[in-house]
């Protein structure tokens, strides 16, 4: 499984291992971390309802109907024999155009790090890699997106959020779990992609020559963004924010994320006689995250409360 902070590599990664003949990689599920998560506040049937209805389910190429029949009881649903029936569907779909027998299956949903306990737990053998980007880098790549929170400081809190886990679950699970970073995948790309290929115990000349991936791990119409991760790599994709982010955005992340970036080394700026503009747009961005959040909930409960009348 591949996962890690959105915008860090995953597609990458995911798509580069995808080319080998033993491997099939599967679109995002979002599985574990969302529609069948244990902490999710809608019940079981309300979930399954709601990826009936979504793109992720598309993606995944599984007829409806072979999809009620794994939920046809959802009492006694199993995640872990769903989650595989699930994968395994995805790969019959598409049986024509993945000609070799595939001996592993493999899945990338980025916000399935903070599941990796429940994972680990229902596969124990699972092999998992973590990505991780300069957070610098990430932000600038994210902000140009329209589905994220452009909020520097709600970015910089919810990346160093992401990562302190990952560390957490790489001490814990050694053996299930390797991290990689995305600029030494990019810059030695040989050289790491060996070290990955040996932990996962892959026959490095079973990859395909022909240099296409024999999966689909994301739907380019509606991802058009991930595009370039089919393309060749380029190893001097990374230290752009030193150019193109702003001193105050720079600012904020290195100081909520100065632990995780003097942890993998990253190069740091100073920033000087900054605080008080930093401080001010910190709190700001707070204000305006939790605003954008409160509006839907507020006009949703004045709405019910108009009915009564």
């Amino acid at each position: 499984m591949i996962v890690g902070y959105p915008r860090s590599g995953t597609t990458l990664i995911s798509e580069n291992l995808s080319r080998h003949k033993d491997i099939a990689i599967s679109p995002e599920t979002h599985f574990f971390s969302y529609y069948f998560s244990d902490y999710h506040i809608l019940s079981l049937r309300r979930r399954y309802q709601r990826f009936l209805l979504s793109h992720h389910l598309n993606d995944l190429s599984i007829s409806k109907d072979n999809l009620v029949r794994l939920f046809s009881d959802l009492s006694s649903l199993n995640k872990r024999k769903l989650f595989l029936n699930l994968l395994d569907q995805h790969i019959k779909s598409n049986e024509e155009q993945k000609p070799y027998q595939k001996l592993y299956i493999g899945e990338k949903s980025p916000d399935h790090l903070l599941s990796i306990r429940e994972i680990i737990r229902l596969f124990p053998n699972v092999k998992i890699i973590n990505m991780v980007r300069d957070p610098r880098d990430v932000y600038l790549s994210i902000s140009k997106l329209k589905w994220s929170p452009h909020q520097v400081t709600v970015f910089s809190l919810r990346w160093k959020y992401f990562i302190r886990k990952a560390m957490q679950y790489q001490r814990e699970y050694p053996n299930n779990v390797l991290t990689v970073k995305f600029e030494k995948y990019i810059s030695n790309n040989t050289k790491v992609h060996e070290r990955v290929c040996k932990w996962l115990d892959l026959d490095i000349k079973r990859f395909s020559k022909c240099g296409k991936t024999t999966a689909f791990t994301f739907n380019s119409l509606r991802e058009p963004w991930k595009g370039n991760a089919v393309l060749s790599i380029n190893g001097a994709n990374f230290n752009k924010w030193k150019d193109e982010l702003s001193i105050i955005n720079i600012g904020i992340i290195q100081s909520i994320c100065a632990f995780e970036i003097k942890f993998f080394n990253y190069d740091k700026l100073i920033v000087k006689n900054k605080f008080s503009v930093m401080s001010l747009k910190m709190c700001k961005d707070i204000f305006s995250y939790f605003s954008s959040r409160m509006i839907p909930f507020t006009n949703k409960i004045f709405g019910k409360l108009g009915s009564l009348d």
